[in-house]
């Protein structure tokens, strides 16, 4: 299984929006069951706008640094 991943600090998607969050990103994607996908969205999508899974407009990149995590073993 491949393990590496990307992560970045940014923010929450849904109020109150708050900042300094890590936010993980796989690499390659996981199988989720749909209980597990159902308390993902009871989660993170209570408070959306338009359907796109965030409470807000996508915020630019800017100078944010992304680091990515390689698995060597």
């Amino acid at each position: 299984m491949n393990k590496n991943f990307y992560w970045y600090v940014g923010s929450e998607n849904v109020p109150p929006c708050g900042e300094g969050v890590n936010h993980f990103i796989l690499e390659t994607p996981i199988r989720l069951n749909q209980v597990d996908i159902d308390l993902l969205k009871s989660k993170s999508y209570d408070n959306t706008v338009e359907g796109n899974g965030n409470a807000r407009e996508v915020k630019p990149i800017g100078l944010r640094t992304i680091y990515f995590s390689q698995d060597i073993s």
